[in-house]
């Protein structure tokens, strides 16, 4: 044993033996004890580190201990919360929804208790509910504060709490910060007190009114509804929370040819079988790509396990259906809003797209086309919801991870679903939607992109990706897939490197980034991810599109070297 285990070891026994007081359950001390006694890594993985509460909150696999989620870190987390919100409002109001997943509607019930206990007065979604609801409520009720238990496209076995500010985006630094010191403060998350939450004065019961609300705000945003009715698409929540919303806006907006895969229709805690709700699989479209081409439908669309994210695949001419990438359809997407502007002579100079760093550089020329204002932030809508809440003139945000937000402040795969299936139904005597990219790629040129992960399980795992990053930082290279490396952007350090110097670029926060453009435009960029134990290489080419057939074979190069060097120090 390794004296850095040794240490991660006792640690755990420390955190481990305080949840064998009376007041947790006898359940929760019994399996506590049987940790203790084995000495096992199950032990140190449990308890040695705190789950951390950042600026997605809180996301973890369900299980007893201070690392995962349970009834007892819900608990800690709510109180946190209520304790930083009175900080500075001695009477907060705040939103409070779940999703269909195991545990979601006991967790809300527990946090519920707690913030009321707290004297904070919460807006209670009492059914099962998709994000983009509970973030839409928060801003459009001017609330102080959001909570969402939910854990979003991760597999089943995993449980999470996301956090919102007032304005209806995810929290951000230091907020992340000072609530975690709160949760640190608590000396046994058993002991924390509740109340009954179900007929408590300070509790007002949601749903049907904020649903309403929300699906007259999708319908404001579209035009030109007279052929909504002839689009023929299938839908598919993929077992998740947002099935039921989805199915009333896009009904309400017109869409009457949307067809629901019916074993996927309602939420399911297992998924359906699915190994999880992620849009970004193609796998997880086999249902609904069968009754698609059963029925010739014009479009698949599918949205994750909270509603957040968005999925799609389109039928082109042939008949085939193609599966867009997360980048694909956000260029699109952003391509359909603005040239719906210029149309109405709406684009003055100062409107706002925002992208992140290891997004497609094709949104940018797509600013530029436009004339408008591109912004570039770190990865996360955390960090896009606040530039777009800077901005009187926000128009669109997108991530490469199939997340997109059209004037709100947090992705919304409902509202992007409503703007797809708009597009494709006046679109759709043109070519379709397929048609619409060419004619943007033509336009602003040709950009493919693609990414490599790999996992580092444990708590030895976060150790090995960060040597990862040190030495690439202490071993610079000069080429990037054999081809010369032009600039080198780390964001944690603050810095640019080209041919001409070394300059400070203090643009973006810090951050574990580390971003290479080569000569001939293909770039890659490296960073831990920020909620799941692996490390994640994203990249991209740009070509002229008369030469785009030529971008697989870069692409495959790209892969090849971030899997070099993802594996060189094992």
């Amino acid at each position: 044993m390794t004296s850095f285990t040794r240490d991660l070891l006792d640690k755990a026994e420390q955190n481990a033996k305080l949840w064998l007081q009376p007041e947790f359950d006898d359940q929760t001390r019994k399996e506590v004890q049987k940790m203790l006694n084995s000495q096992s890594s199950e032990l140190i993985d449990n308890f040695a580190v705190p789950m951390e509460f950042g600026t997605a909150g809180l996301r973890g696999i369900m299980g007893v201990g201070l690392s995962k989620m349970n009834i007892y870190t819900v608990k800690g987390a709510a109180l946190g919360i209520a304790r930083y919100l009175k900080t500075a409002n001695s009477k907060p109001v705040i939103a409070l929804a779940y999703d269909g997943r195991k545990n979601s509607k006991e967790f809300a019930q527990v946090a519920a208790g707690v913030l009321l206990h707290e004297g904070i007065t919460v807006h209670f979604f009492t059914e099962i509910q998709p994000t983009p609801l509970l973030a839409f409520t928060v801003r459009n009720l001017k609330l102080d504060f959001g909570i969402m238990i939910t854990s979003s496209h991760n597999p089943p076995e995993y449980n999470g709490l996301k956090a919102y500010v007032n304005y209806g985006g995810q929290i951000i630094s230091p907020m992340d910060t000072e609530i975690s010191k709160q949760i640190s403060n608590i000396p046994n998350l058993a002991a924390i007190p509740m109340v009954n939450w179900e007929n408590h004065s300070s509790l007002i019961k949601c749903g049907e009114k904020e649903v309403k609300t929300y699906s007259q705000w999708v319908n404001k945003l579209l035009e030109k509804k007279e052929h909504f009715a002839d689009l023929k698409f299938v839908y598919t929540p993929l077992a998740g929370s947002a099935g039921k919303l989805a199915q009333k806006v896009l009904q309400d907006c017109g869409f009457s040819g949307m067809q629901i895969v019916p074993e996927q229709q309602n939420p399911d805690s297992s998924f359906a079988g699915l190994k999880a709700p992620n849009p970004e699989l193609p796998e997880n479209f086999e249902l609904a790509l069968r009754l698609a081409k059963k029925s010739n439908a014009d479009l698949v669309i599918a949205n994750d396990g909270d509603g957040d994210r968005l999925g799609v695949y389109l039928r082109e001419t042939s008949g085939e259906f193609v599966f867009l990438s997360g980048n694909r359809l956000g260029c699109l997407l952003a391509w359909v809003l603005l040239v719906k502007l210029k149309l109405q002579n709406k684009i003055h100079g100062n409107e706002l797209i925002v992208s992140t760093v290891v997004s497609t550089p094709q949104i940018r020329a797509i600013g530029e086309y436009f004339g408008i204002r591109f912004q570039e932030t770190l990865t996360g809508f955390k960090w896009m919801g606040a530039a777009a809440e800077k901005s009187e003139n926000f128009i669109f945000a997108f991530e490469e991870a199939f997340g997109y937000c059209v004037y709100g402040r947090d992705k919304d795969g409902i509202s992007a679903a409503a703007i797809l299936c708009a597009a494709a139904s006046e679109w759709k005597e043109q070519g379709g939607l397929t048609a619409l990219i060419e004619q943007m790629e033509r336009e602003v040129g040709y950009f493919e992109e693609d990414a490599f992960e790999k996992s580092f399980p444990g708590n030895e795992g976060q150790q090995q990706m960060n040597g990862i990053l040190s030495r690439l930082r202490s071993h610079i290279p000069n080429e990037l897939a054999n081809v010369k490396i032009k600039e080198i952007r780390d964001v944690l350090q603050g810095e640019r490197v080209s041919a001409s110097g070394r300059v400070i670029d203090d643009s973006l926060p810090k951050q574990n980034l580390i971003i290479y453009r080569a000569e001939d435009e293909s770039w890659m960029a490296i960073r831990p991810s920020g909620t799941e134990p692996k490390i994640k290489a994203y990249f991209g080419v740009k070509m002229a599109y008369s030469s785009k057939d030529l971008a697989d074979s870069r692409l495959y190069a790209l892969r090849q070297q971030a899997a070099l060097w993802f594996t060189a120090n094992e």
